[in-house]
């Protein structure tokens, strides 16, 4: 035959609904102290951490059969309201701009409460957070001082959320301005196409400012991508210049004068010996021999041509070459205008 304990006078009754001996209840019982449990857990869902406790004083003794969980529970949330305190201590204190404390407050502990124990963890991380800003801002200003700008831009933008965010934003502003300061004069060469001495102020540069070295090598970069197209064109002009294909050399090498001048001293002798090996006008033609304009089927009643020798002047004034420059309309010949919405397949 089956018996039932009883939870409280731990009498063994065959009735396995209510106790022979004190008439408890059974059902009654577990529905009550479950009820007692579901009110405990919502008064400390609501924070009410003194009204949880009174009533779980007393479970040990209506419940005795869970006694040792009681007393846990009990002790849970003894410790709930002792960080409750603690909490409110580090929330004083977070204000007070004392983050140290705040934090040293709220670390190692884990509240019984989910809701408490988010709380703890959101007001530490909040309190360190202020710390690690501290501590970056503080270096900040002094990688500032040393002129140490690429460090203190970064560190000052490792700050998030600090109470004196305003002075960090004025520490970037100033580092901004002092970068553009130290860059200007190099960026004024390279607009100026003095690109010789525009590298050399850019490497000083970075040797006094290393930590500013991503801006200033993006720079470098850019006029070592310069000379690296020089150097292609210029590779192509010799070899056409050793292969007799002068006029194709003479073009790639007054085009690098044109767009790289400072390397005009290593580019003009080499124009200067093709010379009249390879024409290009009407302007090198003449500095040969005059020019018959009627061979040419050039009108000899022109203004612009004298007699029917056309010096070198003339020719100079009439037909310059200018290396590099888009051609334009001729006067007598209007541009040809395409539709290209009625051409299939035009390519763009």
């Amino acid at each position: 035959m089956t018996h039932k304990t009883c939870p409280k006078c731990h009498h063994k009754s065959d009735d396995l609904i209510n106790c022979a001996s004190c008439g408890l209840n059974f059902e009654e019982y577990e529905v009550e102290k479950q009820e007692k449990l579901l009110e405990i857990h919502t008064l400390i869902s609501e924070g009410r951490y003194a009204d949880a406790r009174e009533i779980a004083e007393e479970l040990p003794g209506l419940f005795p059969d869970n006694k040792t969980d009681f007393v846990l529970l009990l002790s849970n949330i003894n410790r709930d309201i002792s960080i409750v305190q603690k909490k409110e201590q580090a929330h004083a204190a977070y204000a007070n701009g004392d983050f140290e404390q705040a934090s040293f407050l709220l670390r190692n502990i884990k509240a019984f409460n989910p809701a408490l124990n988010e709380q703890v963890i959101s007001l530490r991380r909040k309190a360190e957070r202020q710390l690690r800003n501290r501590e970056a801002f503080a270096e900040g200003v002094a990688a500032f001082n040393d002129n140490q700008f690429g460090t203190a831009r970064k560190l000052f933008r490792q700050v998030r959320g600090f109470q004196n965010q305003s002075e960090v934003d004025e520490y970037l502003v100033k580092i901004e301005t002092a970068v553009r300061t130290i860059l200007e004069k190099a960026v004024g060469y390279i607009r100026n196409r003095q690109y010789n001495l525009a590298e050399e102020k850019l490497r000083r540069l970075r040797d006094a400012y290393p930590d500013l070295g991503e801006e200033i090598d993006r720079y470098l970069e850019l006029l070592d991508g310069r000379r690296e197209i020089k150097n292609s064109i210029m590779a192509a002009a010799r070899q056409a210049e050793q292969e007799k294909r002068f006029l194709e050399s003479k073009v790639l090498y007054t085009f690098l004068e044109t767009q790289f001048p400072e390397f005009s001293p290593l580019i003009r002798p080499r124009l200067d010996k093709i010379g009249p090996q390879a024409i290009t006008s009407l302007a090198d033609l003449a500095r040969q021999s005059p020019l018959d304009e009627s061979d040419l089927g050039l009108d000899q009643n022109s203004a612009a041509l004298s007699g029917g020798k056309a010096e070198a002047e003339d020719t100079n004034r009439l037909v310059p070459v200018h290396a590099g420059q888009p051609a334009g309309p001729d006067e007598f010949c209007p541009p040809v205008t395409i539709d290209v919405e009625g051409v299939d397949d035009f390519i763009f």
